[in-house]
């Protein structure tokens, strides 16, 4: 009984240690890439090994603690901030960052993009767009930075311009975006919908089946489902809508969706 235990303890004590040393790894790792001016690569290092909010947040408060001037760190809790709708606490991050890195904003596309998307979020679409459109046009200028914050970029300054009833240049935005993020669902989504309203039903199609590809959503199955509904695909239509119904068995817009396509299909039966 004494040997088992000790081989208990052998292997808990050999586990301890294996996650002590991956975690300095993932500390060195995160810390070089910031070091190097690689925010972007470093916030997706934090996302895949803490993929939940609160825990990229409780890890990064934790370095905070330990690296205080470290300005890129304070743009990272600011993008967590953001995902987590708490964009005046993460318009002050931005802001500390920026001041502790002695540089301009027009140079720190990360701070840009996530200053952006704060704003959008707050309602002020207007300076929303004016930063969004500063850290695209700077981006030679750039030295912090990546794929990731110019494609929040161009994200934020879609959303703004699809808001205003320009969907030739929200168009345009979300394909660059898409260009740089060719994996996110919610940029393809988005180019749906420029083109559903631009009423070129094909290519919105195309669109809604790429991001459903990628990763299916009630809104990208609802939308397909109009289009499909509009061109009097009304059998493909309720199929598509009834995918939905999968995701959200009770979701009222879905249910009315398919009730009203199948009364379009029903009356186009008619003689």
């Amino acid at each position: 009984m004494k040997f088992y235990f000790r081989s208990i303890l052998v292997i808990t004590i050999i586990f301890l240690l294996s996650v002590a040393y991956a975690n300095a790894d993932f500390n060195t790792d995160f810390t070089s890439l910031l070091n190097n001016n690689n925010p972007d690569e470093a916030l997706l290092l934090l996302a895949q090994k803490y993929p939940d909010s609160s825990d990229t947040l409780e890890y990064i408060n934790g370095y905070l603690m330990n690296n205080s001037e470290n300005f890129g760190a304070y743009g990272i809790r600011g993008w967590i901030l953001n995902d987590m709708n708490k964009y005046i606490d993460a318009l002050g991050d931005f802001d500390k960052g920026v001041m502790l890195s002695g540089h301009g904003i027009e140079f720190m596309q990360f701070f840009l993009a996530g200053r952006a998307d704060a704003l959008y979020g707050l309602g002020q679409k207007t300076e929303a767009l004016t930063r969004a459109d500063q850290a695209i046009e700077n981006q030679e200028k750039n030295f912090f930075g990546g794929n990731l914050s110019l494609s929040e970029a161009y994200t934020i300054k879609g959303m703004v311009h699809f808001d205003m009833g320009e969907y030739e240049i929200a168009l345009d935005a979300f394909r660059n975006a898409s260009n740089l993020d060719p994996g996110d669902p919610n940029l393809w989504y988005n180019i749906g919908n420029c083109y559903f309203q631009l009423n070129d039903d094909s290519k919105a199609l195309d669109a809604y089946n790429t991001s459903i590809d990628i990763q299916p959503s009630i809104d990208t199955y609802y939308y397909k489902g109009l289009t499909l509904t509009r061109l009097s695909q009304f059998d493909e239509a309720v199929k598509t809508l009834k995918e939905a119904l999968v995701i959200d068995p009770d979701n009222e817009n879905i249910l009315e969706a398919i009730s009203d396509t199948q009364s379009q299909a029903d009356g186009d039966k008619k003689p």
